[in-house]
């Protein structure tokens, strides 16, 4: 029995680690075809959910019998899912109005697939990340799934710009094998979409995982590669195809987080800079770091917000959304209301669904209507404006799918109520306060961590408005590793006093 128990245990163990090096290598593809198909066309449909499905199925048993404990990091989560699901069960006795004769069953059983998987993806990234080694392990793998979805982007560039447009036949082929997406369409909206189904998918993904990554590792100058040419390490080239592919989604929520990034960066790195110039002017007094201090992030903020108008005005040249963004005309009004801005702006759509989420918000503040749920009730709550836009009409007629509240914090207060919400902002305050902790360190491999994690925070909610779906894993994977690295350190800790 034992001959056979320890070549098994051998398999599994390379198994582990091979599922989790495609989970890594395989978070570029969101719209998988052959899944989209298996889940009865879902369009959320990441590549990187066969491989977790095997570690989901094997390993996380194997590691909760064998530790039985989880991080403390992760408990306002756990208390968020157990409301999340008592809340789901709680909307069996609301007077519900069905849509088109949608199932609550279905619907409630999809959404916590959904948040399932996207815990999945957290603690699987928590419990294979033991290590510093294995920290650099997975971003290297990281970085090599960022180096595909980089070349393909680059494939989709040189299309639009040197190839008028036009598909070659072996293009067209790869892309209809790897995502759903049209990328006929996208050649002609002249946005690229990576391996991701829509430009804004793409985007999303930069600001959740890599481009923080990457921006972070060129700061402390931590590389998972040996590989350099001079002093540029392949995190710094990374970076900068990184931004330049986040331009050509022209992805305005996209662009916005990934502006909130830099502007968090440039608080951050003001200090030392302002360090330096007062120890060149021979002036180490507190105050006088402290006033360099403000005006460095004064002056930066300023290079960095004007740098982004010339930027919205270029993408306007070409995006008629960034033109009228631009329009001064869209901020004067007789009829001056966020709506009308909103509606000069091409965007009202989005904000009439956070309106509706927010009325199923006022009518159940508690607990909510479950989770999956407040679409059955768009067309109780749509407002008159709301039923005079296009993408609303052709959603309430001919559609089949269930409307969404287009925002996760909508999402979060409409389906699991004030309950819901601050618990699972309670774990987004954990969640900051770990990559402080990580980021004062004096390891660089932890001040990159910790850094990331502030970094993909800060994008995450702005992303929030505009993304409401808890399958895309990229936010899950940041966390996780930023999990396991701040329990790398308190056991580093616990040993250092022993």
């Amino acid at each position: 029995m034992e001959k056979i128990a320890i070549p098994l245990r051998r398999y599994l163990q390379t198994s582990w680690k091979v599922s989790w090096v495609l989970i890594l290598v395989f978070l570029p593809f969101t719209s998988f075809p052959l899944i989209s198909k298996f889940t009865g066309g879902t369009l959320v449909a990441p590549l990187s959910i066969l491989p977790l499905l095997w570690l989901v199925i094997t390993w996380l048993p194997y590691y909760f019998i064998k530790v039985k404990t989880l991080p403390g990091e992760l408990n306002s989560l756990i208390i968020f899912v157990l409301v999340a699901l008592f809340s789901s069960g709680f909307a069996f006795f609301i007077l519900m109005p069905y849509f088109k004769g949608h199932n609550i069953h279905r619907e409630e059983l999809e959404a916590i697939g959904t948040l399932g998987i996207g815990i999945a993806f957290l603690l699987t990234a928590v419990t294979r990340v033991q290590s510093r080694k294995q920290i650099f392990n997975s971003l290297v793998w990281i970085n090599i799934g960022g180096i595909i979805f980089l070349l393909w982007s680059l494939v989709q560039t040189i299309m639009i710009v040197f190839n008028n447009g036009s598909l070659p036949p072996i293009i067209d082929s790869i892309q209809k094998a790897v995502s759903v997406a049209n990328l006929r369409g996208s050649i002609r909206t002249l946005r690229i979409y990576g391996l991701t189904l829509e430009p804004s998918w793409l985007a999303h993904s930069l600001n959740m995982l890599y481009l923080p990554i990457w921006l972070a590792a060129s700061r402390f100058k931590v590389s998972a590669f040996r590989f350099r040419l001079g002093k540029l390490s392949v995190e710094n080239f990374l970076l900068i195809f990184g931004i330049i592919t986040m331009f050509l989604t022209y992805s305005r929520i996209g662009l916005i987080s990934f502006l909130f990034i830099l502007a968090w960066f440039i608080v951050e790195i003001s200090s030392s800079i302002s360090k330096r110039i007062s120890a060149k002017r021979k002036r180490n007094n507190s105050n006088t770091v402290v006033t360099n201090k403000y005006l460095v992030t004064g002056v930066m903020i300023f290079v960095l917000i004007s740098s982004f108008l010339i930027l919205f005005y270029t993408l306007s040249l070409k995006d008629n959304r960034f033109r009228k963004l631009l329009d001064i005309d869209t901020y004067t009004s007789q009829s001056f209301s966020f709506m009308t801005i909103a509606r000069k702006a091409a965007f009202a759509e989005r904000v009439a669904f956070w309106d509706f989420g927010w009325k199923v918000f006022n009518e159940y503040p508690i607990l909510g209507v479950g989770l999956g749920n407040v679409g059955q009730f768009s067309e109780k709550f749509l407002s008159a404006q709301a039923w005079t836009m296009d993408e609303v009409r052709n959603l309430l007629f001919y559609a089949t799918i269930l409307p969404n509240t287009k925002s996760l914090w909508v999402r979060l207060l409409s389906e699991t109520g004030l309950v819901g919400f601050s618990c699972f902002l309670t774990w987004l305050i954990v969640m900051w306060f770990t990559g402080r902790k990580l980021y004062k360190q004096k390891e660089p491999i932890f001040k990159m961590v910790g850094f990331a994690g502030q970094l993909v925070l800060l994008a995450y909610i702005v992303e929030g408005f505009s993304m409401d779906t808890f399958a895309l894993p990229y936010v899950w994977i940041s966390m996780g590793i930023m999990i396991a690295a701040s329990s790398l350190h308190r056991k580093q800790l616990a040993a250092e006093e022993i």
